[in-house]
């Protein structure tokens, strides 16, 4: 776990309505794959915004190249067990070289359109938020997406 200034500082970067999903997800992150902390609050504030528009009950998922270089593999759905595992297992299948995985399981509350209400709130739906940041930007997307 990192020291409480690092935490301090990705959290003072981010808007307090996103502090749940933010320190699930810095908690998710081994020492090692800890980022700067103006980079967390980017992806931090990138896979929130995404999750706040309506998602089908089933979850979404995404692929970002940001401004950063850095391809990213975005997912959410509702948790489950194995579900982390077996998407690690399927990227890897694919020979997609991963080079750090964030997880953070957050209580999300969603109107019947799917539309994000809240994070952590009590008696929610607990929601696997899973980030993966790849080594090498994908160079067939679509192959990857047939997977």
């Amino acid at each position: 776990m990192a020291d409480d200034s690092w935490i301090k500082d990705v959290l003072r970067r981010l808007d307090k309505k996103a502090w749940p999903l933010a320190t699930a997800y810095l908690d998710s992150l081994s020492d090692a794959d800890r980022a700067a902390p103006a980079q967390e609050a980017a992806w931090i504030d990138a896979l929130t915004a995404w999750a706040r528009q309506p998602m089908p009950p089933t979850g979404g998922l995404r692929l970002v190249s940001g401004e950063d270089g850095a391809t990213r593999i975005e997912i959410l759905h509702p948790d489950m067990p194995f579900l982390l595992a077996s998407l690690g297992m399927a990227l890897a299948a694919q020979g997609v070289a991963v080079l750090r995985v964030a997880h953070p399981v957050v209580r999300a509350k969603r109107d019947a359109r799917g539309r994000l209400q809240s994070l952590g709130t009590a008696g929610a739906l607990p929601e696997s938020w899973m980030q993966f940041v790849l080594k090498d930007p994908l160079s067939d997307p679509e192959g990857l997406a047939e997977a």
